[in-house]
């Protein structure tokens, strides 16, 4: 398992979308990929981390795929809250499940070469 940079690389967005919160506010969501499992890494940087837990294993291409809420659209912030997943699709099916309503996708939009 790769340890994040915590200066480089930028977000690595893959996919984003929006929904339509009842009362029409509008909410986004993104999915970033990254080498590691950022809950594990996450928990294991604030000591947090127990002694059974392992990470996630990387999908089939080598990366996990990470849901962002809260900080979606954000180049400078990697805050994860909407789950791990081991493929793209598993990602989009994660994000909906937890979305209130249909999310409208954009379509994919790049891995950074390294990613």
């Amino acid at each position: 398992m790769a340890e994040p940079m915590t200066d480089f690389p930028p977000v690595n967005i893959v996919k984003s979308g929006g929904w339509v919160l009842d009362g029409g506010l509008e909410m986004l969501v993104d999915i970033v990929a990254l080498h590691y499992d950022w809950y594990y890494v996450s928990d294991k940087e604030a000591g947090m981390l127990r002694p059974d837990t392992a990470p996630k294993p990387l999908g089939p291409d080598g990366l996990l795929y990470h849901v962002r809420f809260q900080e979606a659209g954000e180049l400078d912030d990697l805050w994860i809250d909407g789950g791990c997943y081991q493929t793209l699709d598993e990602a989009v099916d994660g994000a909906q499940w937890k979305a209130s309503t249909p999310i409208t996708w954009l379509s994919s939009i790049f891995i950074l070469p390294g990613h």
